[in-house]
């Protein structure tokens, strides 16, 4: 996964970070960045990497701030197919169904 911080945050090698209400982060694979982006074909080779076991479409992302996972406007957890439905990309939809993705509630 990759990590994209936003609000106050202190250094990510401590692994401490600092308590304001204002931070939070959330996590996002290369997957459901392209799904976001509505990039059909870089989500249609993710797939393709899937199929021959290289990748896997159901990682368990997660949005958080220093009270933990979730909150006021955090998403608790999601994976890819959950992001294409949220950001309304029917035909990305579609594709990680086929390829048997699911919701994080499956995971």
């Amino acid at each position: 996964s990759v990590i994209s911080e936003f609000g106050i945050f202190g250094t990510g090698r401590s692994g401490c970070f600092t308590r304001s209400e204002l931070g939070f982060a959330e996590e996002r694979t290369a997957l459901i960045g392209a799904v976001e982006a509505g990039w059909l074909s870089v989500v249609e080779l993710i797939v393709g990497f899937a199929k021959e076991g290289r990748a896997n479409l159901n990682v368990v992302c997660h949005e958080w701030n220093p009270r933990g996972v979730g909150g006021a406007g955090l998403r608790g957890s999601y994976t890819a197919l959950d992001t294409a439905r949220i950001y309304h990309r029917e035909e990305i939809r579609q594709v990680l169904l086929r390829a048997g993705a699911v919701s994080a509630q499956c995971c």
